[in-house]
């Protein structure tokens, strides 16, 4: 909350709420589009209704310096992932923030269809999302963490509120729940 709190208004505030809020993998985060986002209300089968969900099917991973489109590296990688009302409120920003970009740079703007883009609408490449979390960090009142390990608070903040070890191994994206276990201290 303090991280958020420091960093509200910011370019990346949404995504810092995406990763603290759904536990996605910087590439995931990072290689998530538009159309992987359906702000349409959803009820699971055990009967959690999220107000939006979305959908992992593609990571930016770094090779060198170099970005590539990469597919989850298993088949439980490939998920949907429900979404909470701050976070929809936060993407519903990031849309605004992207249209209000598009109307600045005009011509010049790409529609690369990525949530999270540079204000040329260009995606993020993972190391510098990386240099800019290191960099909020510093201007909060938090101690300092890596990037992923915002993956780890979602996983205990998730098992402190009760929730299913097994349905958190899913939205996790895990091949096993011993794998969720250690996420979650």
């Amino acid at each position: 909350a303090a991280f958020l709190a420091a960093t509200k208004g910011e370019r990346l505030n949404p995504l810092w709420r995406l990763f603290l809020t759904c536990g996605l993998r910087r590439g995931e985060a990072c290689g998530l589009q538009w159309k992987d986002v359906d702000f349409a209300e959803a009820t699971y089968p055990d009967g959690t209704v999220s107000p939006g969900r979305l959908s992992i099917r593609r990571s930016l991973v770094t090779v060198g310096k170099e970005v590539h489109v990469q597919e989850p590296k298993t088949k439980r990688g490939r998920r949907v992932v429900p979404l909470s009302a701050d976070t929809v409120a936060a993407l519903r920003e990031q849309a605004a923030r992207q249209r209000d970009d598009a109307a600045a740079w005009g011509e010049s703007w790409t529609d690369s269809g990525y949530v999270f883009t540079k204000e040329d609408g260009q995606p993020l490449h993972p190391d510098r999302v990386s240099a800019q979390f290191n960099e909020a960090q510093s201007r909060a009142p938090v101690p300092r963490i890596r990037l992923h390990d915002l993956r780890h608070c979602f996983g205990s903040m998730a098992t402190a509120s009760s929730e299913s070890i097994f349905i958190l191994s899913k939205v996790l994206g895990h091949k096993s729940v011993t794998t969720t276990q250690r996420y979650a201290h």
